[in-house]
């Protein structure tokens, strides 16, 4: 996806510099970013498995999350943990008793795992992307002082206001979706058909 929109709203192609430069930056960081926010997703993860074996209930809110303001800061040049877990039970008034041994095992698959970006929590990865997308829109349109484009060019991309909606025209669509939608119309065509 970011390859589309780096051609479409950045005017810049494959093998352009800047093109390299950005993706290089975006890898590098989103790999911090999973590094720092892994241990958040094992927790998660391992509450609602305690949740589910237990029957305890406990709300995890985690709605109350500020991604920027508890979690993480994301800036071209690194990403900057903010939390601990004890600020996380705290902020959530949480008081869960899980197993240290079944965290740890928990945070080691979420650190190790080679697709980190399709298990973790889809809220953080949404707003991690959407923050470095807003990064580079302002180095692209900043005057001076630039870190990634040699020169100044209008993206008026807005990834701001409503996210999904102003990135749906760059989403990918996964074959086993087009091969679900095939398999459901035409089982519906013959539900017709036979009536």
């Amino acid at each position: 996806m970011l390859e589309r929109i780096l051609e479409n709203e950045f005017k810049i192609s494959e093998g352009d510099q800047e093109f390299t430069e950005v993706m290089e930056i975006f890898n590098l960081r989103q790999s911090e970013f999973h590094d720092s926010i892994a241990l958040l997703n094992a927790w998660i993860f391992t509450c609602k498995k305690h949740i589910e074996s237990t029957g305890e209930n406990i709300k995890l809110r985690l709605n109350e999350l500020s991604f920027r303001k508890h979690l993480i800061e994301v800036s071209l040049d690194q990403i900057i943990c903010k939390y601990n877990l004890n600020d996380i039970k705290d902020l959530l008034n949480i008081e869960t008793t899980i197993s240290d041994e079944e965290l740890d095992n928990n945070y080691i698959w979420f650190k190790e795992s080679p697709h980190r970006g399709m298990i973790f929590r889809g809220k953080f990865e949404l707003e991690f992307f959407k923050i470095f997308l807003m990064k580079i829109i302002e180095d692209r349109n900043k005057k001076d002082d630039r870190k990634i484009f040699q020169s100044k060019s209008k993206v008026s991309l807005n990834v701001e206001t409503n996210i999904l909606t102003t990135l749906s025209i760059y989403a990918e669509t996964p074959e086993d979706l087009y091969d679900y939608i095939e398999k459901i119309w035409n089982c519906e065509k013959s539900i017709v058909s036979s009536a």
